[in-house]
């Protein structure tokens, strides 16, 4: 835009506005209305959320109650880094979790380097961008968010919400209740950049790897023990046999592109049942796919099947 071109647009808008009261600018703004949000991928806002998550590089696991957080995130930290130390927080949630049931060694504060792993609990999730909202002070330092290799992050499903205009409007009732902290972190995925080439590198800037753990989100948990075999079923009627199948066995793996519409609501329904570490793969193809396991906090624990 050059500056005739400026000038004359704001001379338009000033010209517009003359004459008119505090109260018919309002007005005019609130008859705009709002832009629409984006398409969920899921009726239910939390299956959504957790579909958003994966899309954007992170992992989803569910617990119920505080033992299962603790269990689930010493399995995580195990298994990546053969240690059970991790930077949590100053958060009064964090603190009461029950870290020595599962033998986690916490350090509460900031993050430091040689910290691998850092712990923090959201204060919201937006199920439209697959982000949690954490909100960073004294007791909870910015740089934990920012510094460790991996980033675990807790959210109660209640405290999801469906867009971007929701969680603003909760966050000024926490500024009005709390006071304003000191940032507020949209946080979207690990770390990544694209500037080099257009070569996606995860971890160049922050945490290479995103792990949420969603509490109290878990409808439906099945005990029972599975048998192996392998399921086959293609469209539609994958939808209609993980809807049959995960109410009765606990236990399965799926392996599918999360882009094809055709499996994104079967995905969803996948989500909503079980124990379940879900994480992003590349196929045979490049495109990114969602491997599902129920059952266990690795896939290796049980094994029902393969849906194709």
């Amino acid at each position: 835009m050059t500056d005739t071109s400026r000038s004359s647009t704001m001379a338009r808008v000033r010209q517009a506005s003359l004459g008119l009261s505090t109260a018919e600018i309002a007005a005019d703004l609130e008859s705009l209305g709002l832009a629409p949000s984006a398409v969920l991928p899921a009726a239910d806002i939390v299956t959504a959320f957790m579909c958003n998550v994966v899309k954007n590089q992170g992992t989803i696991a569910l617990a119920n109650g505080r033992t299962e957080i603790v269990q689930s995130i010493s399995s995580y930290i195990y298994q990546r880094y053969h240690t059970h130390k991790i930077v949590a927080a100053n958060n009064h949630r964090l603190a009461a979790l029950p870290w020595r049931e599962a033998g986690v060694l916490p350090r509460f504060g900031a993050a430091e380097d040689g910290d691998a792993v850092a712990v923090s609990y959201a204060r919201l999730g937006v199920a439209e961008t697959g982000s949690v909202v954490c909100f960073t002070g004294k007791a909870n330092p910015g740089v934990n968010n920012l510094l460790p290799q991996d980033h675990v992050v807790l959210i109660d499903a209640a405290d999801v919400v469906a867009n971007l205009e929701q969680a603003w409007e909760h966050i000024e009732q926490c500024i009005i209740k709390e006071g304003r902290p000191r940032g507020i972190n949209f946080i979207s995925g690990p770390s990544s950049t694209a500037d080099i080439e257009a070569e996606l590198v995860m971890g160049a800037h922050g945490p290479s790897s995103w792990h949420v753990i969603v509490v109290g989100a878990r409808s439906h948990a099945g005990d029972s023990e599975t048998t192996s075999g392998t399921l086959k079923c293609r469209g539609n009627g994958l939808e209609r046999l993980i809807a049959k199948l995960l109410p009765t066995q606990s236990s399965f793996i799926h392996q599918t592109t999360l882009g094809d519409s055709k499996y994104r609501h079967a995905f969803a329904i996948a989500v909503r049942y079980g124990r379940c570490v879900i994480a992003p793969a590349a196929n045979a193809t490049g495109h990114t796919a969602a491997r599902i396991c129920f059952g266990g906090n690795t896939c290796s624990e049980r094994y029902c099947g393969s849906l194709s």
